[in-house]
Parts: C-alpha cells; sequence; structure tokens
C-alpha cells in the first residue's frame, strides 16, 4: 500500500461519517450502508492492487525494450567502427609495405564516414610507428603494447585468436577514455605460409559510443550500468554506471556481444510506488460511486415516502386529466356487461367523428369502421368479457374521405370472479403511424431516386433466389455503373449529378417488367434482379436496352451530358448459389468492361473468376512479403557516353516467390493499389543506401544512386511525406542520390510535390523525371518543378537509329534538354549503334542490357569493379575510349 493510505483512510470515515448522519436521521437504512461499504470498498482494493501489478509489469516491459535498444545502437556503433579496422587490416595484407603517407590518405578516408574515431594505428611487430591524427596522439606514437601492462593482454588475445578484439574501456596514455578494436595482421608468403605483420587499431571516443546509444540519459529515465571491460562480460569490471545494479534481485540483465567478446548490461525500472496518481485516481472513483449510491438511496427512499401523496393528488385532480387527455388527443369508453351500450367521452365524438353525446349503441359505432376493423374489435371484446382478457390494437380507420390510424384499448373490470364492463380509451396515431412509415421508407429506400437501397436490394435478393432454387428456375443479376460519372459532378455540381441519377434509375426501370426489381446500390451503382430467366439472351436483351438507352444524351440544366453504361451479368445458379458471391460475380464482369472499352455488358466467367483469385492470391503474398522484407535490391548500370562523366546505377526492387521472379509490371501496379508501394519505395531505398556505404569497405567507389519514387507519396497523409522526405536526406547524407519521378506527377500538379522537391533539392538531391515523352505533361512543368535529370524513355530509344520517326523524336527530346541545360540518360540501349548514335547527339549516359541487366549486389559488384579497372586501364589512351572496355560481348552478358 502507498505511504499516503493514511489520507485514504480519512476520507472513507468521513464518508461513513455521512452515512451515520443519513441512518440517525431516519434516511438510509444501516442495513443499506454496512452493504455499500462490504461491495464497493473491496472490489476498490482489488482494482488497486490489479493496477500497481500491471504498472510493475509495464514499466519493466517498457525497461527491456528500452535496453534493447540500446544494445542494439552499441553494437551497431562498435560493429561498424570494427569494420573500418578491418579494412586497414584487409589494406595493409596486401600491401604490407605501407608508407605513412598510403597510411595517411586511407584511414582519412575512414575517418570522413566514422564520428567518433579518435586516432587509427598500425603497430608491426606490436609496436606502434604510424598513427592517425598524429596532432593530440603524439604520445602514443612508439608504444611497445608488450611494455605495456593495461592494453598488453588484448593485443595478444587479438594476436593469438587471430580475430578482432575490443579493448576498454581504458585510459589512454595521450588522455582520455576510449575504446580500442584492434585487428591482427597476416601477410601471405611466397611458400604458402603466413607471417604475423603486427597489430592495426582504432581508437573510439568512449563517451561519445555512449551517448550515441542513448546512455546519456537522452532517452528515458532508466538507470544502467555497464560492466566487462574487454569483452569479459560478467567476469570483467564495472566500467559505467553503479556496480549494485547488478546486485539487485530486479534488475533487468542483457549480454551485448563486442568483437570477440561480451558486455553485460544491468537496468532498474520504475518502481510501482511511483505510480501514486493512478492510485488515486481509483480511490477517488471509488469515493465518488459510494458518495453516489448514498444519494441514489436516499433519493428512492423520499420518492417512496412521497409517493402516497402523489397518489392523493391524482385523484384530486382527475378533472385535470380528463382535460390533459382532450389536449393528447386521448378518449375514454367504457361497454357494459350487456355488450350492447357504449359509453364514451366527448373527445371520443370528436376522434371517431359522431354526435357529441355521451352514449350509443355499440352496433352503430362499429359499423364506421372497415369490416376487418370490425370484426377485430369485435371479436377482442367477447374476449375480454369471456376470458377476462385485455387488448391493444391498432387499426385503420375512414373518415370524410380521410385514412387515419386508431389505437384501441380495452381492460376487463372483474367484481366477485366477473366481468362487468370494459374500460379503455381511443387514441389517434395517424401521426405517429405516418412517422414510422417515413422512418421504414427511409431504412429501406434510396432517398433520391426512391429505388430500393442496398439494404433493401440484399433482402429483395435473397428472397427471389430462394424462390427460384424452390422452382427449379434461374435468376439473372445485372451491376449497372455509369462511366464518366465523375465528371458530371466536377462540371455541374452534385445537384446536377442528382438530375442525371434520377433520369438513369427512370431509363433503368423503364427497360424492365413488373417483377423485375432496380435499385440503386451506393453513388452511381445500380443492380437489376431479373428472375425466371429462361436462357442467357433474355438477360442479354435486357442488358443491350440498358446500354442503349444510356448512351442517349441526359439533360441537365438545358445542357446535354453524354454518359454510358458498363453491366456485368451474373446468373443464378450456375455463377453463384448466395447473394455476395452473385454480386461479387457480376461486379468482376462489370470491371472487365470498364477495363476494356465501357458502354458495353459481360457475363461472368470462371476464367473471371481464376484471374480475380490469382489478383488476391498476389496480394496476399505480396503484402506479406513486405512485412517480411523479402524483396531484393537489383542496381542497374547508368553508364556515361562520355570520359568526364561518373557512373552511376538505378535501384529495381525485385519479389522471388518459390524459387520464380514475379515480373514488376504484375505487382508494382498491385502495391500501388492497395497502398504497399510507399513501403517498397522505402525499402529499396534505404537497403541500396547501406549497399553503397558496404561498397567503401571493400575499396570501390559507391557510384551515384538513383531510386524511384511513386507518385502516391505526395497524395498520402501529409505525416508520411514528411516522413519519407526525411527518409531521403537522411540517405543523401550517407550517399549521392537521385529520386527519380514519373510524368504523370507533374500533370497532377500538387502543391505537395513542389514542395517536397524543393525541400530536397536544397539538401543536395537530384531530381529526374523518368520515362520521358510517354505521358501528357505540359513543357511548362519542366520550369516549374526542381528538374535535373531527363531520362529518355526506351520506347523512343529501340527502334534507332533505323526508324526516322524514332530519331526525330528522340534527337527533339535531346535538343530540349541540352536548351534546359539538364543532365540526359537514355534507358533501353541495347546495341552499340544504339549507343554511338546517342553519344553522337550528346547523350550524357545511358543504361540498358547492353551495359548490363539489373542485378543482385554480389554481381553488381564484381561489374563494378571490371568497370573501375577498364576505366584505370584506358586513362592514358585516346585511342580507346575509357568505356570501350566495358562495350564487347563478353562485358555486358
Amino acid at each position: 500500500m502507498l505511504s499516503n493510505a493514511p489520507l485514504y483512510l480519512l476520507l472513507i470515515t468521513a464518508l461513513a461519517g455521512c452515512a451515520l448522519f443519513l441512518v440517525l436521521r431516519r434516511g438510509v437504512s444501516a442495513l443499506a450502508c454496512a452493504l455499500l461499504f462490504i461491495s464497493v470498498f473491496p472490489i476498490e482494493l482489488a482494482f488497486e492492487h490489479a493496477y500497481i501489478e500491471n504498472e510493475r509489469q509495464r514499466a519493466e516491459l517498457d525497461a527491456t525494450s528500452e535496453l534493447n535498444f540500446v544494445a542494439q545502437r552499441l553494437m551497431g556503433q562498435l560493429g561498424a567502427h570494427l569494420a573500418a579496422v578491418e579494412g586497414l587490416a584487409a589494406f595493409i595484407a596486401s600491401n604490407p609495405d605501407i608508407s605513412q603517407a598510403e597510411f595517411d590518405a586511407f584511414a582519412q578516408a575512414i575517418f570522413s564516414r566514422h564520428n567518433f574515431l579518435i586516432n587509427m594505428a598500425a603497430a608491426p611487430d606490436l609496436v606502434v610507428n604510424m598513427i592517425y591524427p598524429l596532432a593530440g596522439n603524439e604520445a602514443a606514437l612508439g608504444l611497445d603494447y608488450m611494455k605495456l601492462p593495461s592494453q598488453r593482454a588484448a593485443v595478444l588475445r587479438a594476436r593469438d585468436r587471430q580475430r578482432a578484439v575490443l579493448a576498454g574501456p581504458l585510459e589512454l596514455v595521450q588522455g582520455g577514455v576510449a575504446l580500442i578494436g584492434r585487428l591482427p595482421v597476416y601477410v601471405e608468403e611466397a611458400a604458402g605460409t603466413r607471417r604475423f605483420w603486427g597489430i592495426v587499431s582504432a581508437t573510439m571516443d568512449a563517451g561519445k559510443v555512449f551517448a550515441a546509444a542513448g546512455l546519456d540519459g537522452s532517452r528515458s529515465n532508466l538507470e544502467v550500468a555497464l560492466r566487462g571491460v574487454d569483452g569479459e562480460g560478467s567476469r570483467g569490471n564495472v566500467f559505467f554506471g553503479s556496480p549494485e545494479l547488478f546486485g539487485e534481485k530486479d534488475a533487468i540483465l542483457l549480454p551485448i556481444p563486442v568483437a570477440s567478446g561480451n558486455w553485460l548490461m544491468a537496468a532498474r525500472y520504475p518502481a510501482a510506488d511511483e505510480l501514486g496518481g493512478g492510485i488515486w485516481f481509483l480511490r477517488i472513483t471509488a469515493l465518488l460511486v459510494a458518495a453516489f449510491w448514498l444519494v441514489l438511496l436516499e433519493q428512492l427512499r423520499r420518492t417512496r415516502s412521497k409517493q402516497h401523496v402523489y397518489e392523493q393528488r391524482i385523484r384530486a385532480n382527475e378533472q385535470l386529466l380528463q382535460e390533459a387527455g382532450k389536449l393528447a388527443a386521448v378518449a375514454g369508453w367504457k361497454i357494459d356487461e350487456k355488450a350492447e351500450l357504449l359509453n364514451f367521452s366527448e373527445e371520443f365524438s370528436n376522434i371517431v367523428g359522431i354526435p357529441q353525446r355521451n352514449i350509443a349503441g355499440i352496433d352503430y359505432v362499429l359499423s364506421l369502421l372497415p369490416e376487418q376493423s370490425r370484426t377485430e374489435i369485435d371479436q377482442a371484446v367477447r374476449r375480454a368479457f369471456a376470458k377476462t382478457e385485455a387488448f391493444d390494437i391498432e387499426l385503420p380507420f375512414s373518415r370524410e374521405d380521410e385514412s387515419r390510424w386508431l389505437r384501441i384499448m380495452g381492460n376487463p373490470v372483474v367484481q366477485d370472479g366477473k366481468t362487468v364492463e370494459v374500460v379503455g380509451g381511443i387514441q389517434d396515431i395517424t401521426e405517429r403511424k405516418e412517422f414510422e412509415q417515413t422512418i421504414e421508407r427511409q431504412a429501406t429506400r434510396d432517398g433520391l431516386t426512391g429505388l430500393p437501397n442496398r439494404q433493401q436490394f440484399d433482402t429483395f435478393l435473397e428472397k427471389e433466389m430462394l424462390g427460384a432454387q424452390r422452382r427449379g428456375q434461374r435468376l439473372a443479376l445485372l451491376f449497372i455503373d455509369l462511366d464518366n460519372f465523375k465528371s458530371v459532378n466536377d462540371n455541374l455540381g452534385h445537384s446536377g449529378g442528382d438530375v442525371l441519377l434520377v433520369e438513369a434509375a427512370r431509363r433503368i426501370q423503364a427497360c424492365t417488367r413488373r417483377s423485375d426489381t432496380v435499385a440503386r446500390l451506393s453513388g452511381d451503382e445500380f443492380a437489376v434482379i431479373l428472375p425466371d430467366v429462361v436462357s442467357s439472351e433474355a438477360a442479354s436483351m435486357v442488358a443491350q436496352k440498358i446500354v442503349a438507352v444510356m448512351r442517349e444524351p441526359f439533360v441537365v440544366y438545358s445542357r446535354q451530358v453524354f454518359v454510358s453504361a458498363s453491366l456485368g451479368v451474373a446468373v443464378f445458379p450456375d455463377d453463384g448459389t448466395d447473394t455476395d458471391t452473385l454480386l461479387i460475380n457480376a461486379d468482376q464482369a462489370m470491371y472487365e468492361v470498364k477495363k476494356c472499352l465501357r458502354n458495353d455488358f459481360s457475363f461472368f466467367t470462371r476464367e473471371l473468376q481464376q484471374r480475380s483469385e490469382e489478383r488476391h492470391r498476389l496480394i496476399n503474398q505480396l503484402a506479406l512479403a513486405v512485412s517480411e522484407r523479402r524483396l531484393e535490391v537489383h542496381f542497374q548500370p547508368i553508364v556515361p557516353l562520355h570520359s568526364a562523366g561518373h557512373v552511376a546505377c538505378e535501384a529495381l526492387v525485385r519479389w522471388q516467390e518459390d524459387g520464380t521472379y514475379i515480373s514488376p509490371e504484375s505487382f508494382i501496379p498491385l502495391a500501388e493499389e492497395i497502398g504497399l508501394i510507399t513501403e517498397i519505395d522505402r525499402f529499396v531505398m534505404q537497403e541500396a543506401t547501406l549497399f553503397m556505404e558496404s561498397l567503401h569497405s571493400c575499396g570501390l567507389q559507391p557510384p551515384g544512386l538513383s531510386v524511384n519514387i511513386s507518385p502516391r507519396i505526395f497524395f498520402d497523409r501529409v505525416g508520411e511525406l514528411n516522413r519519407w522526405i526525411e527518409d531521403v536526406k537522411a540517405c543523401a547524407r550517407r550517399t549521392d542520390i537521385t529520386v527519380e519521378i514519373t510524368e504523370r506527377l507533374l500533370t497532377q500538379d500538387t502543391p505537395h510535390a513542389t514542395v517536397a522537391l524543393q525541400q530536397l533539392r536544397a539538401e543536395g538531391v537530384k531530381i529526374a523525371i523518368d520515362d520521358f515523352g510517354t505521358g501528357y505533361s505540359s513543357l511548362s512543368y519542366l520550369a516549374k518543378f526542381p528538374i535535373d535529370t531527363l531520362k529518355v524513355d526506351a520506347f523512343f530509344v529501340r527502334n534507332i537509329p533505323d526508324d526516322a520517326y524514332a530519331v526525330t523524336l528522340t534527337e527533339t527530346i535531346l535538343g530540349l534538354g541540352h536548351k534546359l541545360s539538364l543532365r540526359l540518360v537514355a534507358e533501353g540501349v541495347e546495341t552499340a549503334e544504339q549507343m554511338q548514335f546517342l553519344r553522337e547527339r550528346g547523350c550524357d549516359a545511358a543504361q540498358g542490357y547492353w551495359f548490363s541487366r539489373p542485378q543482385p549486389k554480389a554481381e553488381f559488384k564484381a561489374w563494378l569493379a571490371a568497370y573501375y579497372e577498364a576505366l584505370h586501364e584506358s586513362a592514358g589512351s585516346t585511342a580507346v575510349p575509357a568505356i570501350a572496355r566495358l562495350l564487347t560481348p563478353t562485358r555486358h552478358k
């Protein structure tokens, strides 16, 4: 229990005092108060205990999650820096006679990518003779590891185990606390033996590494400690935080692998006694509930004590209630035991429309009612006298050419076991009935066209299908969608669209029989049920009539408007035996018409079903592949056509399922449709950026990177667009990146796109228009958007230089790009003639199968190495262009 529990007991005591006060003044009974306290407060205590336990478990879970994050950041930082040591070791192993200048150049390149490095050193024969940077690290130069006890053990461990070792944290001889990653260097001798050359190391600022991992307290209020100097785990000393944490029973322990050993992390989460706010919320709630019940019990007591007074007042104001009955259109009546005379009030005369008198023959009054209603009332009165049954009947009533509804109620009056009379009331309920009918009509009818709505249509369809099944008949369902209806709303407003929909409903009804059902499902979608269809030709005739009549011009606000209809037909029981299946199949048939020419109709077929099922299967597999990050990124080179250019590549997504690659033309449109394309684009960009960074460790200069982006991101929520912009900026800080947009984005002219592209351009990101020339954009957009590159679509390139039309269009696009000072890249280059044609006309770069197909990472890395080799070999020759070595059949196959 919390330390402020006495205050809670004081509040309970105060509430108990209020209850005692009510008991003493003869208010709520003592038993009721006791039951109240027994029921409320034990429940509150149970909730309080559950809340504390739940908060403790949540705090422990949050702490574990936080530790995992810190551990991942630590391993990532240390792994990246140890990778730099591995690169240096590999470089020296291949060049054991490395000079100081070569060492400085290599180390400088590594320093530019790692922020936490203090120095990098090489120690042949375990004596430091090269260090970068020298400034500030002079004290370490000439250091003999064998004479330094604090570092000798880690050095020997690295040498003997022949693998990387992380030493520290330790005090540097030049000052400061650092972590040192060391790796032995072995040189291959001519005889095939390996000679130990020495040790290379990278010294990291321990404080910066810990801060970057979140151990500076910026991410949470967890108390964290680390032990395991030199990777000795639980055996090592504590070098961060309080050592007492490792001895606490509830401490969370997490091992962190580091090089050839591990560290051990401990953390303590906030105790449950710090959660007083939630506890007091439960307590105050319990007090309020108890107080509420006390007030309610007192109110009930007062209500009962006043009941007798109310009954007396009701009897004293009987006349007043009779007048109120007149205002409410309720009249009283009475029939004696002979069932011959009817006594009634003045209001009864007004409702029924008979002379204002107090008595009339029952036969006369019944004669005013319709025959069916007269029989129903007569039987009800007889049962009331014979069986002492009350009745409450609603029935229609006509008076002076006006139809109304009456509610007639009767209760038998029994004396000495015998019914002596029946007393009741009569009420005009016409307005209520009309309201109920209006509500029912609104629930089942379309408010615009008056046709059955979707709910009523489903009921009718199920009923007709059951009838057709019972009679052994067939039934046709027509699914109708208006073509180009959106343009009507856009140009004439929604009111104009409503006028057209009403006329469309009238035309469809005119094409059907009285036994058919026409319904409006939603928007511009209609459906028709054709029962008792003998053959498909009968449904075809109706469908043809509807398609033909919808081609005729509509007149909306004195203007002629042309729309058409796409119609799908499904037949019961051939195409479905339940309402959902039949409607889905008719919709699929309509969708096929939409995809083709529109303004036509089509019957559902099994081929449509198979295509739909295959599409559904592909969507599910794609969603799973994206969530499990099973997509692949391939790279296609973008080769400069002139010696001054720099090689680049385009990152392309590939998907392999069950050992077979699925064409991007199949799954990319699906990803666009179901909203997965943005996640795929982000995955490709992140994976490609990591790959570009990995090329550094292989000694390869990363090429420029081009990534595609779907226009969909510019129409998503603003938060998604901002997140994507930040992702691109983060990647741009790590590699030279170009974002490729489609020409379609230019035509949509969204303000989000302009602002986003300008922000990226300001961060050094290049913008390219992909597949230029195949869209419908205006040239004015080239000046409006911040464009750097035009990519000429393969549609134009594939037919040059033989096709004069393709040559003219390609030269026009290239000339336009030159005039606008844009970089020009040709896609789809497959022959040497195409490449030569583009070079002669000033095209800057090209990509296509002539150079290379899109390749996985390993193959592209090999291609890039060959390219740089060819570039180096031909650098001094003017007779052989730098690119020529890559254009032989053996290079690009």
